[in-house]
């Protein structure tokens, strides 16, 4: 079976252009030829796919476009379980299909079934880059910066670096540990590649979960956050992490305070189908 873009049977908004005009579309990477290649290595015939909780509307759509460039006795199952990160796998799913896609997120650990494909971001960075650096200090004066991102983004890491060495900063980078695939990347869970000699650290990605998490990790530190999803009109800016946001105090009475919310440091954890996180602390 042929895949290449331009046969006659592909339409104009195959998700493979990555050129339609939903957002998302025209962000994300979905590797759909590869993940055809992944189900006809396997002979799957059932194909369970996962997607984070920002991109579930996005599900039915690329169950589409597979169904259209596979064979006709291909069933695929879209998981509907809530998915916040690698480790939060829908195992139920998964013991029902021959093969299982993961959107969003690098591995955090191999496996022969699951096909993980990160949503590489198609964005250029680097015009919310040149911003950022109106929050940074002048690399004459302190030329120290780390830098960190997702795993949307790790495919311009090194141009990233790159592109701050030539404005004259120290980049610092580090891998964190085995469950970081990439170097400079961080996690919900894992900002062990931001524990580096800079004070300053630039965070490239979305959202506000990952920055606030990486700021209350490393509270010495003065993050960054540079979106390259949101380069439209006011939203361009970068911004800091604001340093309140993040305060971290005991409360006196088995509670800690970290910025408005109040957190028990006595917890209970509930146990289901995904397999989570396996460590004990």
């Amino acid at each position: 079976m042929s895949h290449d873009a331009s046969d006659d049977g592909y339409s104009e908004g195959d998700l493979r252009n990555t050129g339609m005009d939903l957002r998302h579309d025209r962000e994300w990477d979905y590797e759909l030829e590869r993940i055809v290649d992944e189900i006809e290595e396997r002979d799957a015939e059932k194909v369970g796919l996962q997607f984070p909780e920002g991109l579930k509307r996005r599900g039915p759509a690329v169950a589409d476009d597979l169904r259209e460039i596979v064979d006709d006795d291909v069933t695929f199952m879209l998981s509907g379980q809530p998915c916040y990160g690698a480790c939060d796998l829908d195992t139920y799913l998964m013991r029902r299909t021959d093969a299982f896609i993961h959107f969003g997120h690098s591995p955090m650990k191999e496996s022969d079934q699951i096909v993980y494909v990160p949503l590489f971001s198609n964005v250029d960075p680097f015009p919310i880059l040149e911003d950022s650096l109106d929050e940074l200090p002048d690399p004459d004066d302190d030329p120290a910066v780390g830098l960190v991102t997702t795993a949307q983004h790790m495919n311009r890491f090194d141009e990233m670096v790159e592109w701050l060495e030539t404005r004259g900063y120290e980049v610092h980078t580090r891998k964190g540990d085995d469950r970081l695939t990439h170097e400079g990347q961080v996690l919900g869970c894992n900002y062990a590649s931001a524990d580096i000699d800079a004070e300053q650290v630039l965070y490239v990605g979305g959202g506000k979960f990952h920055p606030m998490g990486l700021a209350m990790e490393h509270q010495d530190k003065h993050v960054v956050i540079a979106d390259p999803g949101q380069q439209r009109g006011d939203n361009r800016r970068p911004r800091p992490v604001p340093q309140g946001a993040v305060r971290d105090r005991p409360q006196g009475d088995g509670r800690r305070e970290v910025g408005r919310h109040l957190l028990y440091q006595d917890w209970t954890g509930s146990l289901g189908d995904s397999g989570g996180d396996p460590r004990q602390q």
